[in-house]
């Protein structure tokens, strides 16, 4: 009896895959993507892919606060020195009109 129902659920999860398949049709020179019928999105069956994809997006997404925090910084640095410079001259012109 166990068999039979393990074998129905896997007939049953077979056939749901053919039917998934039918929603979506295969692009042409591109494997592992597919068209979704319904919507006519592309999708991208391949996992691989993706991890390697969102890797890219997540370097580019560090490299892109790194570039914004050294953009913070300098401009930290260049208002710090624009205070200095206007305190030493102050402190200049106190030592010239003594």
């Amino acid at each position: 009896m166990e068999i039979k129902l393990i074998f129905l659920k896997l007939e049953t999860l077979e056939l749901s895959h053919s039917l998934y398949n039918m929603d979506k049709l295969m692009v042409d020179g591109h494997p592992g993507l597919y068209r979704d019928m319904k919507s006519g999105a592309i999708i991208n069956d391949n996992s691989y892919e993706y991890e390697a994809y969102m890797k890219q997006y997540q370097a580019r997404q560090n490299k892109s606060h790194r570039v914004d925090k050294i953009e913070e910084d300098l401009n930290n640095l260049k208002s710090e020195i624009s205070e200095i410079k206007s305190l030493l001259l102050k402190l200049n012109e106190r030592t010239t009109f003594k």
